[in-house]
């Protein structure tokens, strides 16, 4: 039985971001790898000479956006209405639009309008019209995948359980709450690893009537990676993992053996390692395997990117850490990958280097920034960005971009994140401000006051300097209380 399906890319125009997540998230769910495209990105991207060639061969390739946009909506995303429609027209032959799925009453409105979450994204569909739509759009997706009479091919209908456990476990949110909250405790974590207990064990379930079918292999991935996920959110919240590691390893290699095409369950086998520090030559190993079955393509980003981690816990493996980080940052330019090099160049003391490559970082997220739309992982790095920048300005004493860097970073605590609509319309109204506390939480922006309030002393500005060690001072009693 050949694994035929196994990557997908997905181009989004940054409107319809919600909807981008919620169907990545679903094909990761069940072990087919992403690769990210953002439409108004891809003039800019074919031209930088660097890149590696962006033609990766997946399996099929999905659209989410509308055909055509207003004028409001092109502006936001700094392009006209005319080179919008041309970039539409130049996706590749066989792309499934995502706009001819969704319920006639909303073909592919964009997430926010006004700066509220449209009720026509996915995620405000009820979880009946979610199933709906999903069923129909898999059929099409998998229409382009396979021929009629493959043997091994399968269409949506056999991913029923799958997209079942996805929606009624909203699998969605709490996946993307690992990824924006990871490492640390708190109750968007502790959901997520309820939801995940609980949808592994539906996967269990629902295996056996799968055996022997084209989709087994998705369906073993799918209960897998919720145990992988389940142990990861044990571990920020330092408990006890609740898969042994060593036994869900070794289901995770049972998998590659039986399905040694289906090159996710190395990767998977790599990540399942993630909650323990003293197995990082097998989580490396895991993940090499896995890139000698993908080649260059832009997905094996993320891979290179999971191996520069595991290196970087050693002081003796930082060169290693960083060539990996060039690596998946030639795949796919992505602000985490531009962070770990400045990072890595900091540490070898080329500061002006590492400056420069952190200035990349929020021009690589002014849509977002200008649309109000930045997520909590933006923001954060965001922040990070901005602290390291004006810490490297000081320890040089040049007080006046330290200071410039440092209210920068300020801002991104005090303004941008209350003022991002992300939070409405990934939570609601209701829950937004709550998730707004998590990510302050995961900041002290107070030191970045202290630092302040030193350089203003340090260019004679005593007002400014009593101010931000007042606001300080707040924060940490606010802290305390």
């Amino acid at each position: 039985m050949k694994n035929r399906f196994q990557t997908v890319k997905i181009i989004h125009n940054i409107l319809q971001r919600l909807d981008f997540s919620y169907l990545a998230e679903f094909f990761r769910f069940m072990g087919i790898l992403v690769c990210e495209e953002v439409l108004t990105e891809q003039n800019e991207s074919n031209n930088q000479n660097t890149r590696i060639e962006q033609d990766t061969g997946c399996d099929a390739w999905i659209f989410v956006g509308k055909r055509t946009l207003g004028n409001e909506e092109a502006e936001a995303l700094h392009i006209s209405v005319e080179e919008y429609g041309q970039l539409v027209k130049n996706l590749s032959k066989g792309t499934v639009h995502v706009c001819e799925y969704l319920p006639r009453r909303a073909p592919g409105r964009a997430v926010v309008q006004d700066g509220y979450p449209a009720e026509e994204a996915l995620i405000y569909l009820t979880k009946r019209d979610q199933k709906s739509f999903m069923m129909k759009f898999l059929d099409g997706l998998l229409g382009t995948v396979f021929r009629p009479g493959d043997t091994d091919g399968f269409a949506g209908t056999q991913l029923d359980k799958l997209i079942d456990i996805y929606v009624e476990k909203e699998i969605w949110r709490h996946s993307l709450n690992m990824q924006y909250y990871a490492r640390r405790r708190s109750r968007a974590i502790e959901e997520a690893e309820k939801g995940f207990l609980a949808a592994q064990e539906a996967v269990k379930d629902v295996l056996e009537s799968k055996k022997d079918q084209n989709v087994q292999y998705l369906y073993e991935y799918a209960m897998l990676w919720c145990q992988v996920k389940a142990n990861n959110a044990c571990s920020y919240c330092d408990e006890i993992l609740y898969f042994s590691l060593e036994k869900l390893a070794g289901r995770c290699r049972e998998l590659c053996e039986k399905f040694p095409e289906f090159g996710n369950a190395h990767v998977l086998l790599g990540l399942c390692y993630e909650p323990s520090s003293g197995s990082a030559n097998e989580a490396v190993a895991a993940f090499m395997e896995a890139l000698e079955k993908m080649g260059t393509a832009c997905f094996t980003s993320a891979v290179y990117y999971w191996i520069g981690k595991r290196y970087e816990r050693f002081s003796d493996k930082r060169t290693q850490a960083e060539e990996n980080y060039l690596l998946a940052n030639l795949r796919r330019e992505k602000f985490r990958n531009i962070f770990k090099l400045a990072m890595a160049a900091r540490d070898k003391g080329e500061t002006e280097k590492a400056l420069e490559l952190f200035e990349r970082i929020p021009d690589k997220l002014a849509v977002m920034r200008g649309m109000k739309f930045t997520d909590p992982l933006e923001l954060e790095y965001l922040y990070k960005t901005y602290f390291h920048q004006a810490h490297i300005c000081y320890l040089k004493e040049d007080y006046a971009r330290a200071i410039q860097y440092g209210v920068k970073c300020t801002d991104v605590w005090e303004k941008e994140m209350e003022e991002s609509r992300y939070f409405e319309a990934l939570y609601g109204k209701d829950d937004a401000d709550y998730y707004r506390k998590v990510l302050r939480d995961r900041m002290d922006v107070s030191k970045e006051y202290l630092i302040l309030a030193d350089c203003y002393a340090k260019v004679f500005s005593k007002e400014r300097a009593e101010a931000c060690r007042a606001r300080a001072k707040d924060l940490k009693h606010e802290e305390k209380e």
